[in-house]
């Protein structure tokens, strides 16, 4: 069997259910930090985590055929870069 064709390992049903999780996870994030610090670095801290995370969900729960590579890079770089940004704000 060719790569292109295994299953994915997140079935088809519990993608749609992990992805409202992670957007539930990462609004708590963003309260979290938002109660202590400023909106804007929780804001990017909370939208990082959620592009990271919906990466993964997608890269995990999709066929291999159906993903584009090079989106899902970018988009893990955007979130990461926005985590980090959000941090660097906190602590300066």
């Amino acid at each position: 069997m060719r790569r292109a064709d295994q299953q994915p390992v997140i079935p088809e049903r519990g993608v749609i259910l992990l992805r409202v999780v992670m957007v539930g996870i990462a609004y708590l994030i963003y309260r979290g930090v938002e109660s202590s610090h400023g909106v804007v670095a929780s804001a990017f801290i909370g939208f990082g985590f959620l592009l990271v995370a919906y990466a993964v969900v997608t890269r995990y729960g999709t066929w291999r055929r159906d993903r584009s590579g090079l989106l899902q890079v970018g988009q893990t770089i955007l979130g990461l870069g926005l985590v980090v940004t959000g941090l660097v704000m906190i602590l300066t």
